[in-house]
């Protein structure tokens, strides 16, 4: 968990939705999860594989690759 909780602090976005995950109250955790070793063992490898398939896809969705997002959001 050590290596994941390394790999995600160097990526600020997925950081950020991570710890807010875990401090959701799906979890109810009972305490504030403040460190990103503390919310990747909370959230467990499954969700955190997730989080990080759903981030990359976000960005890559939002990158105007072929002029039409104008027409998209009508």
């Amino acid at each position: 968990m050590t290596d994941i909780a390394e790999r995600i602090g160097r990526e600020p976005a997925l950081a950020t939705v991570v710890l807010r995950q875990a401090n959701s109250a799906h979890y109810g955790y009972g305490r504030r999860v403040e460190t990103i070793p503390d919310a990747a063992v909370v959230l467990g490898i499954g969700t955190i594989r997730s989080l990080a398939i759903a981030s990359a896809v976000l960005r890559l969705l939002a990158v105007d690759r072929d002029g039409l997002s104008v027409h998209r959001r009508a």
